[in-house]
């Protein structure tokens, strides 16, 4: 493999070449000067050749700073990929076998120094040949491969060759447009046909939004301590990640800040981020005969909640069921829930680190999976149908809204479902707007006044 040196300096690459430690100094190539590459290697998305500079001294330099003359590589040169730098590493055996091997070409370590000096002595004729004993000189000459092998030899080194190109050129410009955004649902839940995405049991994850929090899950799934008999009475909340508590930690939510406050209730933190109210009242169908809550609160999230309520398709990318009105009845609809690009990455984490491999998924999804709807509003006739079955199974229903909707305060007030406006600025500025932990003391205070007054919890319904 040659190249042919365009620049010699590092003054215009892009900033990921010194993120990768290599501008750290000039060069001692020349431009226009042909050398040979004796080994190539990705290193935080940066590719580097391995050559001998003008001083013949062994050096990794940066693609951009070459145009690729002759693109064949030798045949005993492997190919690996890791899962920490160096990402790949194609090169001699002494190189590429381990990711040991090539930092310590890279240290100039003298072993892999000598092993790199004879076999460039080797490749020159410079290198003295072994005389070969009788027996074996008997049998070198071999049969040459057929012709048809030879094709498939030379075509599956093409399509190797063809992929690393493609992996190398997608991670130098399109490493953005394919970034696999790993959040709480990508790293702690799993596909669920009813639900869309469920958490899974006893994981445990350090998470970064708009701070560091930790999460841990219990045996159930849910980011709460694990349910224990009790004979006080309990209260459900059902929510997205306002209720799951993104942002803070667990003691910083409300519903542990009430639990403090009122050690005679058992308080059940059946959140689940990124939930919709249709998803929030399946999941209270799949549990309430095990938790038997006195009442059962649901966060309504006004920012979000409409939206999901009315799509199949959330979050770049995870489907999840979804509801439509047929006369005056609410028709749940996109069950078993099908498998998205999010979904697929997160089961096939490995697979997911190669670029090409992602755009291939981005594709495939694209053409065959289901398209994305978005079907009139259907958040009353699922509220309606939450107050139904609550009362049905001789619990109280009452809701929480987290900014005022008059609109759908109206409708509550009309069918007479108590709530209570949680409205507050003690909200973090990034992404989603969650409440930091004043703003979730703010929530608890207000929610307990609700439920005291409303003596929700003081005796049977």
């Amino acid at each position: 493999m040659r190249v042919t040196a365009t620049r010699d300096t590092f003054d215009e690459c892009p900033p990921c070449i010194a993120a990768a430690g290599c501008a750290t100094s000039k060069p001692h190539i020349s431009v226009g000067q042909q050398y040979e590459v004796h080994a190539v290697s990705i290193v935080r998305g940066v590719v580097l050749f391995q050559i001998l500079d003008d001083l013949q001294a062994i050096t990794w330099l940066p693609a951009s700073l070459f145009e690729t003359r002759d693109s064949s590589v030798p045949q005993d040169w492997i190919c690996n990929w890791f899962a920490t730098d160096p990402q790949m590493v194609l090169g001699p055996e002494f190189v590429a076998s381990s990711q040991a091997s090539c930092q310590k070409m890279v240290a100039l370590d003298p072993a892999s120094v000598a092993a790199f000096r004879s076999r460039l002595a080797e490749q020159s004729g410079l290198a003295p040949k072994p005389e070969s004993p009788p027996e074996i000189k008997r049998t070198a000459a071999r049969r040459p491969l057929p012709p048809a092998v030879l094709k498939l030899v030379m075509l599956f080194a093409s399509l190797i060759i063809a992929a690393l190109l493609g992996e190398v050129s997608l991670r130098l410009f399109f490493s953005k447009m394919l970034a696999r955004p790993d959040d709480e649902r990508s790293l702690m839940y799993r596909y669920d046909k009813t639900l869309g995405w469920f958490p899974i049991a006893n994981r445990q994850a350090r998470l970064f939004g708009s701070r560091a929090f930790g999460v841990t899950n219990n045996s159930e799934g849910f980011r709460a301590p694990e349910r224990t008999a009790a004979n006080k009475p309990g209260i459900a909340f059902l929510g997205d990640s306002f209720v799951w508590g993104y942002d803070v930690e667990a003691a910083e939510r409300f519903t542990d800040k009430l639990q403090t406050k009122h050690p005679d209730w058992t308080i059940y933190n059946l959140g689940v981020s990124g939930y919709g109210t249709d998803q929030e009242y399946l999941l209270l169908n799949r549990q309430f005969d095990a938790y038997k809550p006195r009442v059962v609160f649901l966060l309504f999230c006004v920012e979000t909640d409409h939206d999901d309520n009315s799509s199949n398709i959330r979050y770049g990318g995870y489907y999840k069921p979804y509801c439509t009105i047929a006369g005056n009845r609410l028709q749940l609809l996109g069950i078993p829930v099908p498998h998205g690009e999010r979904v697929f990455l997160a089961e096939h984490h490995q697979l997911g680190r190669l670029e090409l491999a992602r755009l291939l998924v981005r594709v495939w999804f694209k053409v065959a999976a289901p398209r994305e709807l978005h079907n009139p509003d259907p958040t009353g006739a699922i509220i309606r149908d939450l107050q139904k079955y609550v009362a049905g199974k001789g619990a109280v229903f009452v809701m929480g809204l987290t900014r005022s909707n008059p609109r759908l305060e109206e409708f509550l007030r009309y069918f007479k479902i108590p709530y209570v406006d949680l409205a507050t600025s003690e909200r973090y500025a990034g992404f989603g707007e969650h409440w930091t932990p004043p703003g979730h003391t703010f929530v608890c205070d207000k929610i307990d006044r609700f439920l005291m007054e409303g003596k929700y919890l003081s005796e049977s319904p």
